[in-house]
């Protein structure tokens, strides 16, 4: 049986770890004539790699997160009547193909974790059609997940069903089509995607579907939003338009609404809207236009454009101006940088004295380079925008166009029609 360590909990004890050279185990009901309640969070870490059979006594209430962690190769997980909660990950990392889930199961954390079909005894709160898992719980029933290996494009959630838990889609599928039921009240924030197939950078749902009568949910323009009395709340756009529009309606934006959107641009009503965290997580947004000023994200550097766009919705702000701003503080440029740089002089929402002086610095001391780059971009923008902030002037104009050397008419052209306007020579002025 090997070796537990254990502490005491409500009505028992709760096991924290186990050593021994079995394969094969069962744990006892009593320890010390105390009942065995809890297998605590990681117990088996880099002791049970080893075991491939695990017996759990009806005496367990519950199972920790994380609590097998470390069975690599652990087959077989017989689990028995009494036991009440599961928690997230509980069998993470296992070679577990299928667990039978006794009926007096009433909680299991975040079922898309598991790696594993589950199969559920009869008469219990938790059930399965073979691909979605449901719950019935004191507020209706919940879609609480999705099975793995099952390779479908498209999927009904059935009426009845009150809310998408969160969390529920976010395991790799092939989900293109989803219809959601009548009866459908609530879909937990950044629930409808799957966030973890990095590497596939599958999009994940095209076509959401609403069944007659719900007045929840409702679909336009490749939007599915929610309704509520300030507004709408945006919870997945699913088009491939590289600029789109909001109208004034939307109040919020929730998380994952534009995952892997191929969006250029979005133009928001006003700034007052509410924007979550990983409201954008791995989108192509290059610039986002609010009244009054714009947000530039970098084109190409695809890292660094991740880490600009997890500043929306940062500590319950629309946007974190101080952890853009820091990203963008070096000592070196490029085309990218000059584009950012330059909007966010032009733009200077939320920027502090610090940052702009640096910004203001850097581009100063190297803005024949800053021309130069932009010119061979052919970014006519970044030239405006840096003649508009003050950087360029009628005695640097004529070094900036010499360094304008690319052949490429846009950028030059654009900054001598703008010196026309804005820069007049001593030979334009006619005052006596």
């Amino acid at each position: 049986m090997g070796t537990f360590s254990f502490e005491p909990c409500e009505d028992g004890i709760r096991l924290t770890a186990w050593s021994g050279p079995e394969t094969e185990l069962e744990i006892p009901e009593t320890i010390d004539g105390k009942k065995v309640r809890v297998l605590g969070t990681m117990m088996f870490f880099e002791k049970g790699s080893h075991l491939t059979r695990l017996w759990l006594p009806d005496s367990i209430r519950i199972i920790e997160a994380d609590a097998l962690e470390g069975c690599a190769d652990l087959e077989d997980l017989i689990l028995n009547e009494g036991l009440i909660s599961l928690g997230r990950e509980f069998a993470g990392m296992c070679s577990l193909k299928e667990v039978r889930i006794p009926a007096s199961v009433s909680m299991i954390d975040e079922v898309s974790s598991l790696d594993f079909r589950l199969q559920f005894e009869p008469g219990g709160s938790y059930w399965t059609d073979g691909f979605g898992i449901y719950h019935k719980t004191a507020e209706g029933i919940v879609f609480a997940g999705i099975q793995p290996g099952d390779e479908r494009i498209s999927y009904a959630i059935q009426e009845g069903t009150v809310k998408i838990e969160r969390r529920a889609l976010d395991r790799r599928n092939n989900l293109q089509s989803l219809s959601l039921p009548a009866t459908l009240k609530e879909i937990a924030p950044g629930s409808l995607f799957a966030t973890g197939d990095g590497f596939a950078k599958r999009r994940g749902i095209r076509d959401f579907s609403i069944a007659a009568g719900n007045s929840f949910f409702a679909v336009q323009d490749s939007m599915l939003y929610q309704k509520n009395e300030a507004g709408k709340t945006l919870l997945a756009y699913t088009g491939e338009e590289k600029e789109i529009t909001l109208d004034d309606s939307f109040e919020a934006i929730e998380r994952l609404s534009f995952f892997r959107a191929p969006v250029h641009q979005v133009i928001f009503p006003e700034a007052r809207i509410r924007i979550a965290e990983n409201a954008f997580l791995d989108c192509e947004l290059e610039e986002a236009v609010f009244p009054g000023f714009h947000i530039l994200f970098p084109k190409h550097h695809e890292m660094l454009r991740q880490e600009l766009l997890a500043c929306f919705g940062r500590n319950g702000t629309l946007f974190d101006w101080n952890r853009y701003d820091r990203a963008m503080k070096v000592s070196f440029l490029s085309a990218e940088r000059v584009r950012l740089l330059s909007a966010r002089l032009r733009w200077p929402e939320g920027l502090s004295e610090t940052f702009r002086a640096s910004f203001f610095q850097l581009l100063s001391e190297k803005l024949e380079e800053a021309c130069a780059l932009a010119d061979e971009a052919d970014d006519s923008d970044s030239i405006l925008r840096l003649a508009e902030c003050g950087l360029i002037t009628r005695e640097n104009l004529d070094d900036c166009l010499q360094h304008m050397i690319s052949g490429i008419p846009g950028p030059s052209a654009a900054l001598l029609a703008w010196s026309a306007s804005h820069l007049p020579s001593d030979s334009d002025d006619f005052s006596l």
